[in-house]
């Protein structure tokens, strides 16, 4: 029982925050907004997490987590339409830049686990890292994320995600061609 009255309260805490950063932006909420919001006390906050970023990392990875559990079904543009109002906050001046450096790392391992690997055999090292590829296109997949929610999320989702990816594949094929260039 217990279990399920933690899963509650860090469920009203998240909803909290996630309404809270569509109203009033990231940096201008404190701890004591959160509870307010969720109708709990500050110590029962402070029992789950150390502070509102802690919340925010952790809300985010679970979101991530239903993300990448859905990825046959959606795109990553489907999951920043489903999410819209948040990312137009945490992408513009009223964000957080942590939150963008963790998501930047969080999409860059992404990127190496996923993406590269299908298209450069793990034995195989290109010329350039590996690493500095992923965080290349981790940085450039905020930048299309941001501009298509600034442009009122047009074109599509299935044609932004494809423009995506051509761009990207085009880089990375050049990238990681063995001919000096």
């Amino acid at each position: 029982m217990g279990d399920r009255r933690v899963k509650r309260t860090v469920r009203l805490l998240r909803e909290s925050l996630m309404s809270l950063i569509i109203e009033k932006g990231y940096d201008s909420i404190s701890v004591q907004d959160i509870t307010d919001r969720a109708d709990l006390a500050r110590s029962t906050f402070y029992l789950h997490f150390k502070d509102k970023d802690e919340l925010l990392y952790e809300s985010m990875r679970e979101i991530y987590s239903d993300f990448l559990n859905d990825v046959h079904t959606m795109t990553d543009f489907d999951h920043i339409a489903e999410h819209a109002n948040f990312y137009r906050i945490m992408f513009s001046e009223r964000g957080s830049m942590a939150f963008m450096v963790k998501m930047r790392k969080f999409l860059a391992d992404i990127m190496k686990t996923h993406a590269l690997n299908a298209l450069i055999p793990p034995d195989e090292e290109p010329h350039i890292p590996r690493d500095f590829i992923a965080h290349v296109m981790a940085g450039a997949q905020i930048a299309m994320f941001s501009w298509w929610l600034e442009n009122g999320q047009q074109p599509s989702a299935t044609e932004i995600a494809q423009m995506g990816q051509q761009l990207l594949l085009n880089g990375i094929n050049a990238a990681i061609s063995h001919e000096d260039k």
